[in-house]
């Protein structure tokens, strides 16, 4: 019943015999639409009067017989190379005869739905695809070639779903070289595709005409269903199966007389700046939360160029994370409730956000990008997001987010505590570490001027011990949790914080540097090796007689490494965290006339 509107345009008018072809194809009838392109072939005259119609509809016909193959599921690797062959040489002997009518324009665009068609089944069916990267990105070009032909008709439409559905795919093969390269992204990839699969289905399956795009449909739902990149491959040979139709409909290959109409201004593009907040100011670096509290997450939203069908703005950032985990606010608010001015539509809301869990010390932010829809009247449209494109957050780690008052001192200890991060030390033990040292840090930089402590002062050894625990006590990110003499290791330790040990010793006599401490290293070792721990704390109170002014902390404060029985370079070492706490200082104005000192070579680092 479609023949007579092909077979009615003579031979000099073979493009409107053709565009049939693209119903047919577009309708799944994929045997008729080869068997038409070839009748439209074989009624071109002979010779070069019937040479540019040959052409075009040899093009069409190769195009077709693979798309009839691929649908067909019958297309093994070396009849696919052929095909794809076919197609290519048609199309490049079309651009060599006319170079000039081949560059834009309607030709251009069936000869990229053609291009396309032969590109993207090769990529998609490869079983082992030795370089996912590269190969990801000749699929989005073959994408970028198909969303470029007209798509003002049903097969149009039908175009771009494919053509985002390869776009999908392409970020799958990224998902599959993250994997390969372990890669950070893997995670955010998988999420970025089995999000935008579920948005495309959401628009597919809601078409009038949804059963005739089954292949589409599957492909989707298995998307959204990967959970590891072996399962990507059967679904990307689903999407193989379902090729696109030729772009031919509604475009003439005769010129077009009369002055060029203007062309139509382009539409805005809809947009949202967002900007998060908390407790009303703006986040614009990466937010750190402690787990187990819920926080209240402030958004702002701009919105520029909304069309008329929008009802609701929905923003929410989008993470690899359950909500048992990480649970991030969803915001969902009607248009009618932002402000309106000339420039768009102001929405603000506010949301719970909950972490659940920590990280090891010196860990990546979780990246969380936003992702911004307008819903209304039957549409879901996912527009630009700008201003803040992501949320990072992380959870607080005791190893960089609190440490001392001094900006000096904590790039001194950030140093210091970057040798945990490494397999060798558990991870509990290191955040323990990290809280009880820091906070051993802030009580001697109290400690050091206190009136009790100063020069003239007589003070037991219990004294300096009772102060610590008090000031250690009293420390916030301790909660509490510390003790003191445990029995361990066939001894009793000073002080206990989970199962990191901090021995406290004290000093009268020459002064005592961290290499000094190197005497007293054993006791805490062994402590540790008792709580099962690789790491402890040594704080030594220097309460000999000053000759000079002391320093800054930052030179009293360094690991020692003890060496083990029997082991030359142990697995799994241990590390003791030295502090040495300078008292029975003078007051400021009590030291005498004359400090001695030492020369400044200007050409030189002051330290060796």
């Amino acid at each position: 019943e479609i023949e007579p509107l092909s077979t009615v345009h003579g031979p000099a008018h073979y493009w409107r015999a053709l565009e049939p072809v693209e119903l047919l194809q577009s309708a799944g009838r994929w045997a008729s639409a080869t068997e038409m392109a070839r009748a439209v072939q074989e009624r071109q005259p002979p010779g070069e009067e019937g040479a540019r119609g040959r052409r075009l509809a040899s093009a069409i016909l190769r195009g077709g017989e693979l798309a009839q193959a691929l649908a067909g599921g019958s297309t093994p690797g070396t009849d696919l190379a052929a095909g794809t062959d076919a197609v290519n040489a048609a199309v490049t002997a079309i651009e060599t005869s006319s170079p000039d009518g081949a560059r834009d324009g309607a030709l251009r665009s069936t000869l990229d739905s053609l291009r396309a068609l032969a590109a993207a089944p090769a990529l998609l069916l490869a079983p082992a695809p030795p370089d996912p990267a590269s190969m990801a990105d000749e699929l989005d070009h073959a994408a970028s070639l198909l969303l470029s032909v007209p798509t003002a008709h049903a097969s149009g439409t039908q175009r771009t779903w494919i053509a985002k559905s390869w776009q999908i795919a392409a970020v799958l093969f990224r998902y599959d070289a993250a994997v390969r390269t372990l890669s950070g992204d893997t995670p955010a990839l998988l999420s970025a595709a089995q999000r935008n699969a579920q948005v495309l289905f959401t628009e597919v399956a809601g078409a009038e005409d949804a059963p005739d795009h089954g292949g589409l449909i599957a492909f989707l739902t298995a998307v959204q269903e990967v959970a590891d990149p072996g399962a990507v491959q059967a679904a990307l040979e689903g999407l193989a199966r379902v090729p696109p139709p030729v772009s031919l409909v509604g475009t003439s290959l005769l010129p077009q007389w009369g002055p060029t109409p203007p062309e139509p201004e382009p539409e805005d593009v809809p947009r949202a700046v967002c900007v998060a907040t908390m407790r009303g100011v703006p986040v614009t670096d990466i937010l750190v939360v402690r787990p187990h509290e819920l926080y209240t997450l402030g958004v702002t939203v701009r919105l520029i160029a909304v069309p008329e069908w929008a009802e609701r703005c929905v923003v929410e950032p989008v993470s690899t994370l359950g909500r048992d985990a990480l649970a991030l606010p969803r915001y969902e608010v009607q248009l009618g409730d932002g402000t309106t001015d000339e420039f768009g539509i102001t929405l603000t809301a506010e949301g719970p956000l909950h972490c659940a869990v920590e990280q090891p010390i010196l860990a990546p932010a979780v990246d969380c990008p936003i992702q911004v829809r307008l819903t209304g009247n039957g549409h879901d449209q996912v527009i630009e997001a700008a201003g803040m494109r992501r949320l990072q957050l992380r959870p607080f780690d005791p190893s960089r987010d609190k440490l001392t008052e001094h900006v000096q001192t904590d790039a001194r200890l950030l140093a210091m505590f970057g040798a945990l991060d490494a397999p060798d030390f558990d991870t509990e033990d290191a955040r323990a570490f990290c809280r009880l040292y820091a906070a051993c840090v802030r009580a001697a930089q109290v400690i050091m001027f206190q009136k009790t402590f100063m020069r003239g002062s007589r003070v037991t050894e219990a004294e300096f011990h009772n102060e610590l625990e008090r000031l250690l006590r009293a420390d916030p990110e301790l909660q509490g949790r510390l003790t003191r003499r445990d029995a361990v290791a066939g001894g009793f330790d000073d002080l206990l914080h989970d199962d990191v040990i901090a021995e406290l010793k004290v000093s009268r006599g020459a002064p005592v540097t961290v290499e000094d401490c190197a005497r007293y290293l054993g006791q805490p070792a062994q402590y540790g090796v008792g709580r099962g721990s690789q790491l402890s704390v040594l704080v030594v109170f220097d309460h000999g007689r000053k000759e000079a002014p002391p320093g800054v902390i930052d030179n009293y404060i360094d690991w020692l490494k003890p060496r083990l029985y029997g082991l030359d370079d142990p697995k799994y070492p241990s590390l003791v965290g030295v502090l040495i706490v300078n008292t029975n200082l003078p007051l400021p104005s009590g030291w005498r006339r004359r400090v001695e000192t030492e020369p400044v070579d200007n050409g030189a680092p002051l330290t060796q």
